[in-house]
């Protein structure tokens, strides 16, 4: 059963200031015994209206508040206080107010011009434009003029079809001047969409879990067809939608969307995208692959895994002290000297090949991998890792074992080493960051190598030159009898033999000198 009449609710005169603060007030004249639970309706949805951001709610069994800090559109739609009374099983009254509130919505103008890309270079003669000016869906005004004299520094833009976003090209300086080639940031509707729903999820429209898990659903879905999102844009927009969530979130305990948060995040490092990652940002700025890590790393962080999640290029796995091990993707990762309880591990295959590097000798030869504590702590850990080596190991190159350093933004060894003995890949480090393998490009040369084996045979064509001189001049005293003969024959035979134990053994000592230079 429903009534109205005994909840009443006060709306702001309509419509409301754009950016303006107010109070919305639902009361009633007696105690209902129970607190109301406020809902906005808009474009056929219905949200359930909490504290966030942007609202705060505060309820009694007499009356609700509702503070909206920063109307935008956002808070444009019908809104309801609703008490329920339960009489009995059977018998329920809700008691409902109900009002519209209206928001004066600031103007969103886009300005394209015909042609698109007017001359780009300095001319007498005059280039007619035409220039065009839209609210929203609705043509504002139309200009029509002569265009002369592009200077250098003007940017066009053409607004994106059928996606979110324009297009823009730079007129740049020069002789003569000369167009740079275009800069899309069109991302595709569904991306869109999502991105903006991950960007309100906190500010009161429904709770933080439930926004959050249909934010995850929708990315799984928007990024399982990688074809519909290669460009750096479309890339772009995707990660952003974790960077988004990171910083609002601080756990994420539905399994569902913990499921959707490694399959879209899996599905970004597909290599069909590779070049779809790559981006020229400037040197102050991280590069996407940096900020995907980071983003994921936290909103993991936040789950509560405790079995070993497989995706295509993610996997997660999480142990508890003592003995604790987790294994990647065939990466082992072990944990000692740690008061941590829990510790997780992720591992990201592609990852390497989009991660920024500036050092041109070496190369990553492992897949990334990460480990996080529940305690935060970084350091003063004793860490082992048993890498996979994507490809094998030459003869004579050097590989080392590094992290990533977020401060020079480069792969430091510092506080890892090397020990690859009868394991390869294996590094030992003392503090926890994102780990792999860098190889170089090509072999090490040993400093003076060249020189002893030169040197070394020298020594041996001298001595075997004295040999043969020595041979010639004792020859006739030596085959006088056939028994000096065969004695001589004897010792020559013998020391050939130790002669050839020698070179064997300069050869081993040379290898192992090799060895020890990695």
């Amino acid at each position: 059963m429903e009534t109205t009449g005994v909840v009443h609710l006060k709306m702001p005169s309509n419509p409301v200031c754009y950016d303006s603060l107010f109070i919305l007030m639902c009361s009633s004249q007696e105690d209902l015994n129970t607190v109301p639970v406020w809902q906005l309706k808009k474009e056929g949805k219905i949200y359930e209206i909490t504290t966030g951001t942007e609202s705060e709610v505060m309820a009694t069994t007499r009356g609700a508040n509702v503070t909206l800090r920063k109307i935008t559109e956002l808070w444009k739609g019908e809104y309801t206080c609703t008490y329920t009374q339960g009489l009995t099983q059977e018998v329920t009254i809700l008691h409902k107010a109900s009002a519209v509130m209206d928001v004066s919505l600031l103007p969103k103008i886009d300005i394209t011009t015909e042609p698109q890309f007017p001359r780009c270079k300095p001319n007498t003669d005059l280039v007619k434009v035409r220039v065009i000016c839209d609210i929203e869906k609705d043509q504002f005004c139309v200009a029509e003029g002569d265009w002369k004299d592009t200077k250098a520094g003007y940017t066009a833009e053409i607004k994106c079809m059928n996606a979110t976003g324009k297009r823009q090209r730079k007129c740049t300086a020069g002789t003569p001047e000369t167009w740079e080639n275009e800069v899309s940031a069109c991302v595709n509707s569904d991306l869109a969409g999502v991105l903006q729903s991950a960007n309100i999820v906190d500010v009161g429209l429904g709770s933080y879990d439930t926004n959050a898990a249909n934010v995850l659903s929708r990315l799984q879905n928007a990024t399982n067809k990688t074809d519909t999102i290669n460009t750096f844009a479309n890339v772009n927009a995707s990660v952003h939608v974790l960077v988004s969530l990171s910083h609002k979130l601080q756990s994420i305990n539905n399994d569902s969307a913990v499921n959707d948060l490694l399959e879209s995040s899996s599905n970004m490092l597909e290599s069909s995208l590779e070049q779809s990652w790559k981006s020229n940002p400037n040197k102050d700025n991280l590069s996407l692959a940096e900020i995907y890590l980071d983003s994921v790393e936290q909103l993991i962080d936040g789950t509560s895994i405790t079995t070993v999640k497989k995706k295509t290029n993610i996997e997660v796995a999480a142990c508890s002290k003592p003995n604790c091990t987790n294994t990647v993707f065939n990466v082992s990762v072990s944990l000692g000297n740690s008061d941590a309880q829990n510790v997780t591990t992720a591992g990201f295959k592609q990852l390497e090949n989009y991660w920024p590097t500036s050092d041109d000798e070496r190369t990553p030869n492992s897949i990334i991998v990460s480990t996080t504590t529940d305690n935060k702590q970084l350091d003063s850990v004793e860490l082992q890792i048993d890498f996979q080596l994507l490809k094998p190991r030459p003869r004579n190159v050097r590989i080392d074992c590094v992290a990533w350093d977020n401060a020079t933004r480069t792969w430091s060894p510092h506080g890892c080493k090397w020990q690859g003995s009868s394991n390869e890949g294996r590094c030992v480090c003392n503090h926890l960051s994102s780990f792999a393998i860098l190889m170089s490009r090509s072999q090490v040369k040993v400093p003076g190598i060249n020189e002893m084996t030169y040197a070394g045979l020298s020594v041996s064509i001298l001595s075997l030159a004295i040999s043969l001189v020595i041979e010639v001049i004792v020859w006739s005293a030596v085959v006088k009898t056939s028994n000096s003969h065969v004695r001589h024959t004897t010792r020559e035979a013998l020391l050939n033999h130790f002669k050839k134990k020698a070179t064997a053994s300069s050869t081993d000592s040379t290898t192992k000198l090799d060895s020890t230079s990695m």
